[in-house]
Parts: C-alpha cells; structure tokens; sequence
C-alpha cells in the first residue's frame, strides 16, 4: 500500500499515536525523523525478547503484543533496512514484519512508508520554516535560472538492458543543450501515479525531496543502502570507490524545487514533473540559462523491451516542441552472454521471484521487438552499442546533427557533474572498472562460461532478421528459410544459458517463483519465429557520421 505522504502520517500520529517497530539503527532514525517533525512516539516495539522492558532513545521498549494491547489504534512504523546487501533487495524482515502488523490488525498504509527516503530531512537546516510555509528562497546573485518551461524538448533513452545505457547517458553530461536527471528512471513515474500527482504544497515539495534522496550529500552518505538508491555501483573511480563529490547539497535542491513551484497548487502532469526535477537539479549544479539556447529533458526510462506506443502514457505532446525516443541496441548474442554473466554467474542476482518477467524483457530485446516499426508512432530511432563504442566521436556528431545541437568534445569523456566516471565489469581475470570508452565488452569472442557452440548458432538463427536489419553480420541463415518442422526440432535439445539461469532461481527464489527455464524460453522463441511477418520493417538507426 502507498502512504499519501509522511506529513499525513504525522497528522495522524499527533492523533493516534505512534509506535516505532524496530528498536535498532533504522528505529533510531525513525525517532530522530519523527521527533524533528513534532511526533513524540509513544514507544518502540521489537521481536528481540532481550531488549523489552528496557528504553531506548528515552522512550520504552515493550513486544508487539504488549504495544498493541497498550496502542491498539496507533500509527506503527516498521523501522527495518530493506537493501541487506548489494545488488540484492533484503525484504524478508520486512515482509515479516508487515505480516505480523496485519496479523494483530494494527497495519496501515502508513506502515509501509520507508523511513530512509526521509533521512535528508535530518540535514535540512530550515525545516521548520518549510514546514510553516514560510521558508523564501535566498535568490541573491544566482542570476538567470533555468526554469522547467525552458526545457521544450525531449530525449527519452530506453535500451534492451545490459547495453551501455550509463555510458550514453554520461557522453551528454556537461552539454549546454542537454538536461538530465542522472539515472532516472520509470520508478519516478511509478512515484507521480500512485502519489505524487495527488500532493500541493509543503507536502508535495518533502515528497518530490524524498525521491531524490540518493543525490544528496548527507550525514548517512556512507550508507551502502542509501547510495544505492541512485549511484551505488556505477558512479565510482578507477578503484570501485563511491564518487561523493557528484552529491549536490539537500538544502540548495529544496530552495531551487521552491523556485520551480512557485505559484504552482500541485504537478499538472508527469511531463511537468520531470522539468520541475530536471531544471532544480541543474540549478543546484550551477547552471544558468542561455539566452536563444534550445534546451532538451533527456528522459533515461531505463526500460528494457519497451513498447513505444506507450509514450503517451507518460508525456503530453502539447507540453514538447519536440518528442524524441531513442532506443539503444547491442549485438543480441553479445549481450545474452553479457545479461547471464553478470547476472546469474557473477552477481547472483536474477532470482526469478517475478517469475519470468525479467528474462522476458530480455529474450523479447533481443529478438528486436522493440524496435520493429509501430505504423502509428514514427519518433523513434536506433543507435548501435558499438557505434558509440568503436566510434564515438562520429556517432555523437550525427546524434548531434539530428537534435540540432552542437557537438562538443567533451562528449568525448564518460562524465557525472563533469567528473570522470568509471565502470565496473566483469571479465574472465574478476571484476575490473573501466572508462566508458574501454572496448572490453564489445570485443569479447569466447562465449563459452555461458553458452555452447551450438547455444550461439541457435541464437544467430533466431535473432538473424534484428542482426541484420541494423548490420550485425551473420553467416548463420535467418530462421524465415526453414520450415516450422525444422524450427522445432532446433530446440531438442537445452540451452547452456538457460540452465544457468534455472540453477540461479532454484537456489534463491521461493516456490511460487520457480519454472523451468529452458522450456520457457524455447516456447519465446517458437512463438516469435512462428508468428513472424515477412512484411515487418525497423526503425532508422543513426549511423555515425561520415569524414
């Protein structure tokens, strides 16, 4: 369930009560959040048998029962980390602890509100005028700000996963045209639908904060669980080490969102949003209109097998001069190889608890989908992986060209807030980190930790009409010149890849989440190979341009 925001969970604490569920660090914060916000709780609970009938933070520590038979009508917060360790989500004492609040009848939407989304409100230096109303933004010398009705165009990057995504993303970084919100992605959409739309004011500017709590410098920056919620992992130097110069500071984001909705009762709509988000992040990075420049919101949906019909849903044409969609590919065997090893050899980390949801995404990518032409939606374009790798500079004067803005050598360098930027990436010797231009991933030729000589030949058949409409070679004929017969006698036998994902998901996911894989994907690829039209067309790629 969604709270509406954690100023209505205050207002009905200061009426109901509060009991803090978690006598622990994240309880201890929980009290601190609470207490800055007036909410004076009435006690923490715990399953630790050890810690009842002592106090904590000043206040009592009592089990669940007892608190509930004291509180019966009270506010309970689950006070629990839900990232345990990386790349993993940890939910299991969540989801325990959520179970046993409904259990006795004392659960409420405000129990799933996670406490540290709000750590920034810890370091906001003057909450207590935001909270009244009455907080002003200091403009003084900022000059001629960049305000979200500058941003007329738009740039909206989908990929098919694995593929390189970051590294487009930070070629743009520091172009005067071009805006962005660093690894943004469709949760924000997910955040306007379900509560962000509904919200105006003071509730709406904490709330539109509380989304950018991985961007902000704070007194809990070293938490893993916290970088994690945008740069953990893919914003880091040459030796792995977290980047923290690339926070900006929670205090300035909030005088900038101030600016930006100003006047403004509520969000008029998700497009809305994204400029607000976008024009008061620049802002805080020092940023500064110019005048006659035409500005683009470079939109990273991070969705792969991404419908494109579907971009109405999120954006208004009305609200753009100008509605771009730019699909990034890879060659697809390359990226199977990619998507298994560093998921399911190396990471650990494809559970299958949503079933086959996530290798569907990238069976359906990988067979080209996404790109084949919708007749009704023409403002789509292609760009290959490796032209971007093997020649980037040619690649980013045609992009360049077709945005109608300059090219700039920085573009040239992978950079986040003009730092240098490094990626992680696993070879055959460990994990290394990389610069964004480093061709290990596209120059790999041994697919053999992954997938048999006959797994690839195989794979070349099935993705053969994607290869070669966007000039990925093939001496392996496309599927269209067999016979159904044929095509089903292909998969007799299981593929090496497939059996690694199995091994993954019968290790790490509960019962519910567990299939089998290798019939699951045979039945993909049959189904798309059978149902193929001869008659289907691609979308343009932009090839680099030529000297």
């Amino acid at each position: 369930m969604w709270h509406k925001s954690i100023l209505d969970t205050v207002r009905q604490a200061k009426e109901r009560g509060m009991c803090l569920y978690g006598a622990g660090f994240w309880g201890e914060v929980a009290y601190k959040v609470f207490t800055k916000l007036g909410v004076s709780p009435k006690c923490f609970c715990d399953d630790a048998s050890d810690k009842w009938g002592k106090e904590y933070q000043g206040i009592p520590v009592y089990s669940l029962e007892d608190a509930v038979k004291q509180y019966p009508g009270a506010v309970y917060i689950v006070c629990a980390d839900t990232i345990k360790k990386r790349d993993v989500w940890g939910r299991k004492d969540l989801e325990r602890m959520l179970h046993r609040l409904k259990e006795r009848n004392v659960y409420d939407s405000n129990s799933e509100l996670r406490i540290i989304m709000y750590l920034f409100l810890l370091d906001l230096q003057n909450l207590d005028s935001l909270l009244s109303g009455c907080q002003k933004p200091d403009l003084e010398g900022s000059g001629g700000l960049v305000k979200a009705s500058d941003l007329q165009n738009l740039f909206i990057l989908n990929h098919m996963g694995n593929s390189g995504s970051y590294y487009f993303e930070q070629l743009f970084d520091g172009h005067p045209n071009v805006l962005s919100l660093p690894y943004s992605s469709w949760v924000f959409w997910t955040v306007y639908e379900k509560r962000l739309q509904y919200l105006e004011g003071t509730e709406l500017l904490i709330e539109m904060a509380a989304q950018m709590v991985g961007y902000f410098h704070s007194q809990y920056e070293g938490l893993y669980s916290l970088q994690h919620y945008k740069f953990a992992d893919w914003c880091v130097g040459e030796h792995g080490e977290f980047i923290k110069d690339v926070l900006i500071d929670a205090d300035d984001f909030v005088k900038y969102l101030l600016v930006q909705l100003d006047g403004a009762t509520g969000l008029k709509s998700f497009g809305h949003m994204m400029k607000v988000y976008v024009a008061a992040y620049n802002n805080c990075l020092g940023k500064r209109k110019q005048e006659g420049s035409a500005y683009w919101l470079f939109y990273h949906q991070h969705k792969p097998d991404y419908d494109v019909s579907e971009m109405d849903k999120f954006f208004d044409k009305k609200e753009f001069q100008r509605i771009e969609n730019v699909i990034l590919i890879r060659e697809p065997v390359q990226h199977c190889y990619s998507w298994i090893f560093r998921g399911c050899i190396k990471e650990n980390q494809y559970t299958g608890v949503e079933k086959d949801k996530s290798l569907l995404h990238m069976l359906m990518s990988e067979m080209g989908v996404m790109v084949q032409k919708n007749p009704e939606v023409h403002n789509v374009k292609a760009i290959r992986f490796e032209d971007l790798k093997f020649q980037p500079e040619q690649t980013m004067q045609s992009l360049c060209r077709w945005m109608e803005i300059p090219y700039l050598d920085l573009m040239l360098s992978t950079t986040l807030n003009g730092i240098q930027i490094y990626f992680p990436t696993y070879t055959e010797k460990g994990l290394v980190y990389i610069t964004g231009n480093d061709t290990t991933a596209v120059n790999r030729k041994d697919f053999s930790a992954v997938m048999t000589l006959w797994d690839q030949v195989r794979l070349n058949m099935v993705y053969g009409k994607f290869k070669a409409a966007y000039g990925y070679g093939s001496d392996i004929p496309p599927f269209t010149e067999f016979s159904k017969e044929t095509l089903k006698e292909l998969f007799q036998k299981d593929f090496k890849f497939a059996a690694i994902a199995q091994k993954v998901i019968d290790e790490g996911s509960p019962e519910e989440g567990k299939y089998d894989v290798n019939e699951y994907v045979k039945s993909v690829f049959l189904e798309y190979m059978l149902n193929y039209q001869d008659d289907i067309e691609y979308y343009d790629c932009i090839k680099p341009e030529e000297n």
